[in-house]
């Protein structure tokens, strides 16, 4: 299965015309979340989905606001419980999350505490997916050079909250380029050691020690070796492209997607 998160090429065309020519381009499902900051968001949704389903696509997973850098101080708890809501009205099966909250300013940050906070924290977010089959996936992160710690930037921080809820509704969403950062050529190594708990993506590449969200190859990630992990544990889910940076003109936009879907072709998962 193929995907991509949709909103990208909305900064040089329509909406309807991202859709289209995603299609086109041989992609199977897309990664959408609406404005949540928008009071307005849930009419941005549902006229989203007419055009999504119009084309013969649909949404397979969605990504909840965090709040590493406050931008959602005061409403992040409510927009993620909006976005929950948004991926069970679209039919999505996974909503991505970052497990790094916690109140420094309140408490003093220790990874024991991180992890109990963030248990504590998205609970009844996972309470209420398990009520919708919806899958909370906890996604890799890596140390930004601020000045506060970030839980979920080693593996075995990933690896003991998610077996922490104890519950098939809590995953992992694999990003390659965060891990790109945070491990460098070690990358397969820490596929393989999060195994099972891998069930979605983000996929692109890195280049600089620096999250650039490069397509593959423009960047410093082996992808034969990453791929063999990926088939070593088993993976059968979605190549989930997550562009973010750059601006594709209208008239390049086939042309970004036929590499983006060769590079998919070719990668090797067994």
């Amino acid at each position: 299965m193929l995907s991509i998160n949709v909103k990208y090429f909305t900064k040089e065309a329509s909406l309807e015309r991202a859709i289209e020519t995603i299609k086109k381009s041989g992609f199977d499902t897309l990664d959408y979340t609406p404005d949540l900051k928008n009071e307005a968001w849930e009419k941005e949704m549902s006229d989203t989905m007419s055009l999504i389903e119009k084309h013969g696509l649909s949404v397979h997973q969605t990504h909840a606001p965090f709040n590493r850098y406050g931008r959602w101080e005061g409403i992040h708890f409510s927009a993620v419980e909006n976005c929950l809501k948004a991926t069970s009205s679209m039919g999505a099966k996974y909503m991505v999350v970052h497990g790094d909250e916690f109140r420094f300013k309140e408490e003093e940050y220790t990874p024991e505490k991180a992890l109990e906070y963030n248990y504590r924290y998205f609970y009844p977010i996972v309470e209420k997916a398990q009520e919708s089959n919806i899958k909370i996936a906890f996604e890799n992160v890596f140390e930004d050079n601020v000045t506060k710690p970030r839980f979920c930037s080693r593996t075995e921080e990933l690896k003991a909250l998610i077996e922490k809820f104890n519950t098939d509704t809590v995953c992992c969403c694999w990003d390659t380029g965060h891990a790109g950062v945070a491990f460098g050529e070690e990358q397969p190594k820490k596929i393989l050691e999060m195994g099972k708990y891998i069930e979605c993506t983000h996929i692109h590449d890195c280049g600089h020690n620096k999250d650039l969200h490069l397509p593959p190859h423009l960047g410093n990630i082996n992808w034969d070796l990453c791929m063999d992990a990926f088939s070593k544990i088993g993976y059968n889910g979605a190549i989930n492209y997550e562009m973010v940076y750059g601006n594709i003109p209208e008239n390049l936009i086939q042309s970004f997607l036929s590499y983006l879907k060769k590079c998919a072709d070719e990668f090797t998962i067994n």
